[in-house]
């Protein structure tokens, strides 16, 4: 499976870490706060800090934190779906999307441990969306990705539900290399930003499950199985 050369040329060569925001929704909303477990915040750029409840609107610009023991989710309008866990924070470099005609989305997760899955805009043009991170990017392709972000490194995964035909990736990209991962529950390691992503190697369900309960408080997940090439 290969995602476009383009993209994936960009992202290899070390693509910016913030987007420039170009273009925004009229409102600049991005999506809203779909739940709160604990204590969050988001931060406009220049601004003081709001506390975050459900159904909260979430902008481009803004950077979400949460506190000790708690957890974020958050819903996109075109459908893409993001959740942080405890003591993380995102920020939505760029968000742009109109029904019918696509859009982009660049986010970074700063640190903490993270889960997202695309939406439309990814599942209509998959170099759109991109999600950064201080020591790589993760370019995709109609996908889902369970991720620890910690202050000098990051692992990252791809996870599908058992039986979903839908084309699916993920490009692990620094300025020091890349890997293509479309194997779901398998993921790599990246020790800092000028060290090449690991070979993409299959992950203990143990250690996807702990990421995920670590967000979501869920106790127990599937874990497909590797895909018979």
């Amino acid at each position: 499976m290969k995602i476009n050369r383009r993209a994936a040329l960009a992202l290899a060569v070390g693509a910016p870490w913030f987007w420039v925001p170009r273009v925004v929704l009229a409102n600049g909303q991005a999506g809203t706060v779909q739940k709160v477990e604990g204590d969050a915040t988001s931060r406009a750029a220049g601004g003081a800090a709001r506390k975050l409840e459900e159904k909260a609107p979430i902008y481009m610009g803004d950077t979400l934190a949460t506190e000790a023991d708690s957890a974020l989710s958050l819903l996109f309008a075109d459908d893409t779906k993001f959740d942080i866990g405890q003591k993380a924070s995102l920020v939505i470099d760029e968000f742009v999307y109109s029904p019918g005609s696509g859009g982009k989305i660049g986010t970074g997760i700063l640190k903490g441990s993270f889960r997202f899955v695309s939406g439309k805009i990814a599942a209509a043009k998959p170099e759109t969306m991109v999600v950064r991170s201080p020591v790589a990017t993760i370019g995709v392709r109609g996908t889902s990705v369970v991720g620890e972000v910690l202050d000098s490194s990051a692992s990252f995964a791809l996870v599908e539900p058992e039986g979903s035909a839908r084309p699916t990736a993920i490009q692990v990209a620094n300025a020091a290399g890349a890997v293509i991962i479309d194997q779901p529950g398998w993921g790599t390691d990246v020790a800092g930003p000028n060290v090449a992503p690991s070979p993409p190697y299959r992950w203990e369900s143990q250690r996807i499950n702990g990421v995920i309960q670590s967000i979501t408080n869920i106790q127990r997940v599937m874990i497909p199985r590797p895909r018979v090439r």
